[in-house]
């Protein structure tokens, strides 16, 4: 048994279906949809042609029915992408966020059917229920928003800004959402460029503030130098966009500061994190 078992209700779910579904979303998102016949559960990203963060999501295969997961408010607009893209190809997209509900379980054995989270095996399982199926909650969403950020695990939009965001500054790469090996696909050559080159400056990371977190969006400063910017909380701790340099930066001058450092290149661990 788990000791956590939580709806993700700002997921909402589409549904893909065709001989084509494959086909289509290959030249779309920044993964491997290959990689899906592995495990059946791919985490994954859609970018701006300018390589921009756009919308992030799980696609599951279930009897040759691929589903997505994006935030439910913004299944619209992924919706609407989607349908730009199809073209001439066979594939049937629908809404189904009113008909099927995303499950995340945490803090033991894999439940019965749940698919190993494909971000970091400690964010733990997920499943897809219909929703006259649903299991009873053991939790709450706060309890999973906690968890994923001592992970530093983004949230799409909660934390990444949308059409400006990079989202190798935020991990993805290490939660396993980009495929370096695949053919193109939009927004592809920023991704390229800055993977290679070494050019990320920034990266998401877990940060505890003593007394009431900053706002969204809010400069966050440590001992007069700007470090970066907040991103989502919960309670005592939170995710924050920061400056690689300035991290290392505050950690020569206080002597001890409680900051894990990471290079410009390649982090140091797959949850990097920040505690002055």
């Amino acid at each position: 048994m788990t000791n956590f078992c939580v709806a993700l209700h700002h997921r909402g779910v589409i549904s893909l279906q065709g001989e084509d579904h494959y086909t289509l979303l290959q030249g779309l998102i920044t993964n491997d949809i290959h990689l899906l016949k592995e495990k059946g559960i791919l985490f994954t990203a859609l970018l701006s042609p300018q390589g921009r963060f756009l919308h992030d999501f799980f696609i599951i295969e279930q009897d040759d029915i691929l589903y997505l997961t994006p935030e439910k408010e913004r299944t619209p607009d992924l919706l609407s992408l989607l349908q730009k893209h199809k073209l001439r190809s066979r594939v049937a997209i629908q809404d189904i966020s009113d008909c099927m509900r995303l499950y995340a379980a945490w803090g033991g054995a894999c439940p019965s059917s749940f698919k190993i989270d494909p971000r970091l095996d400690q964010m733990g399982y997920l499943r897809l229920f219909p929703n006259d199926t649903c299991p009873e909650e053991q939790g709450s969403f706060e309890d999973y928003d906690r968890h994923r950020i001592m992970l530093a695990v983004p949230d799409g939009s909660r934390d990444l800004v949308i059409d400006k965001a990079i989202i190798l500054e935020n991990n993805y790469h290490e939660l396993h959402g980009i495929s370096f090996e695949k053919g193109c696909y939009v927004g592809q050559e920023l991704m390229s460029r800055t993977h290679h080159r070494g050019l990320v400056r920034k990266r998401l990371m877990t940060v505890k503030i003593e007394g009431p977190l900053p706002p969204f969006g809010s400069a966050l400063f440590h001992q007069g130098v700007r470090m970066g910017t907040m991103k989502s909380s919960v309670g005592d701790v939170g995710l924050a966009l920061l400056q690689i340099d300035s991290v290392t930066i505050s950690l020569e001058a206080e002597n001890g500061a409680r900051v894990t450092k990471t290079s410009s290149a390649e982090p140091e661990s797959n949850n990097p994190q920040a505690l002055p």
